[in-house]
């Protein structure tokens, strides 16, 4: 699940390590998407992590579908 996209790698490398510290039970990962967009990813292996997640997020106010 796509959370956000920046146009500069070193924003989502600063997002990701930012939300891990917060949160360290979140799998986040960022990758080149096009030219400059770069994505911020929510990774799970199953529904029980995508739901814990997915809580952890939205009490941050972010929307999650």
């Amino acid at each position: 699940s796509t959370l956000v996209t920046f146009g500069e790698p070193y924003r989502a490398a600063a997002f990701v390590a930012r939300l891990e510290q917060q949160a360290p039970d979140l799998e986040l990962d960022w990758f080149r998407r096009g030219t400059g967009e770069f994505e911020v990813v929510m990774t799970y292996a199953d529904r029980q992590e995508f739901d814990s997640s997915a809580r952890m997020l939205r009490s941050d106010g972010f929307r999650v579908d």
